[in-house]
């Protein structure tokens, strides 16, 4: 039939919609810094330094039979220097009339994910760590990356830090940090995902989650850096890397010097590598 009035046609009298809930964008969460060393209640109040002191190992000697001679041996404990010296910040300076023309509380929709992103921002400073911090202990090399993870290469890192008679039985002080692209490798690697060592029925294989390898939890990340085309993964113990946080997020309303409120959130905090050899670097191309 003809002229019948169509949606083009109502187009005036029909209205858009705005959901007033907005979608949270996708901010990397905190995971190597819920794992680490933190020292935020050492350097929350004043200073710029703090002082980590590292006990040195002691030695056995055999007592002389004859004279009951004993040597003695030099205690030197040493230190690590947390540097409390990364300022950063979060601002968002919203102009009058759009605030007043947006759909709900623009401030309570800017919050979280300023909250997020500088949880995201302490995991990046963690994560360069391991590329310039991580020296004795390494598998693969910025020269020749292994292609994908398999069980030799993390039996291998394991290893290097067993060697140092470093305790890694306790699941809560031993992390296996990898970047995200890690993730289809580690789930292919069959024995992970067996009935056997998952302890279920069906095993692992239709989970997204990595079961802990060899006894060590793992997580994926996309703040774990890469140099020169080599993603630098870590098996790291708690003590190896640390921070402290001395000024939390806040989120304060600057002085107006225009038509527009600034919204602005800083913290202050530090990172440092405290136990070198506590740490494993693991390259894998990128």
């Amino acid at each position: 039939m003809a002229n019948e009035t169509e949606a083009t046609a109502l187009a005036v009298l029909t209205q858009e919609l705005w959901r007033p809930q907005i979608l949270s964008y996708q901010y990397n969460a905190m995971k190597i810094g819920k794992r680490v060393l933190n020292v935020t209640g050492d350097v929350a109040a004043k200073g710029d330094i703090l002082h980590i002191p590292i006990e040195p190992s002691i030695t056995v000697g055999a007592v002389t039979a004859a004279t009951g001679a004993i040597s003695n041996q030099a205690w030197t404990p040493t230190e690590a220097q947390l540097t409390v010296d990364k300022w950063d910040h979060a601002t968002v300076d919203v102009v009058d009339m759009a605030q007043r023309q947006a759909i709900g509380d623009v401030l309570a929709q800017i919050r979280p994910g300023m909250g997020k992103a500088a949880a995201a921002d302490i995991d990046e400073k963690l994560a360069a760590l391991f590329v310039a911090g991580l020296t004795t202990n390494e598998v693969g090399s910025k020269a020749a990356p292994y292609d994908s993870v398999n069980p030799d290469i993390l039996t291998s890192a394991i290893q290097k830090l067993l060697d140092l008679t470093i305790a890694l039985e306790d699941p809560n002080l031993v992390s296996f940090f990898f970047h995200t692209s890690v993730w289809s490798q580690a789930k292919k690697i069959a024995e992970f995902n067996n009935a056997n060592l998952t302890g279920k029925a069906v095993g692992g294989a239709i989970e997204m989650k990595i079961p802990d390898i060899y006894g060590v939890p793992v997580y994926f990340s996309t703040t774990i850096d890469s140099s020169s085309g080599v993603y630098k993964n870590a098996l790291c113990h708690k003590e190896c890397i640390g921070w402290g946080m001395q000024k939390n997020f806040n989120i304060e309303t600057l002085a107006r010097v225009r038509k527009s409120t600034p919204y602005s959130a800083d913290w202050l905090f530090g990172v440092k590598v405290v136990r070198e050899t506590y740490g494993c670097l693991i390259n894998t191309i990128a």
